[in-house]
């Protein structure tokens, strides 16, 4: 299976390529989220990152997630597509 990758570029301006895993939803569909990774890993565990995908006049962005409660509903989503 070939890995999707992306480039995303940093609030500093710099690009970095990274390997997307998968995209999904929130229960009620109101917001897009990206789980990717840089191939970093930290005690023999990649790192991966999950962000908010944002579309604004032809432009995607990835946003952080700041909310607790939004956090313990993209981890049950994770979760549940684990499982």
């Amino acid at each position: 299976m070939e890995k999707t990758k992306m480039l995303i570029t940093g609030t500093d301006g710099n690009e970095e390529e990274v390997e997307v895993i998968s995209t999904f939803f929130n229960k009620d569909k109101t917001k897009q989220y990206i789980m990717y990774t840089k191939g970093e890993v930290q005690n023999d565990n990649t790192i991966v990152y999950t962000s908010v995908v944002k579309k604004e006049k032809n432009q995607v962005y990835l946003e952080e997630i700041m909310d607790d409660t939004e956090w313990a509903e993209v981890k049950n989503i994770i979760r549940e597509m684990l499982s």
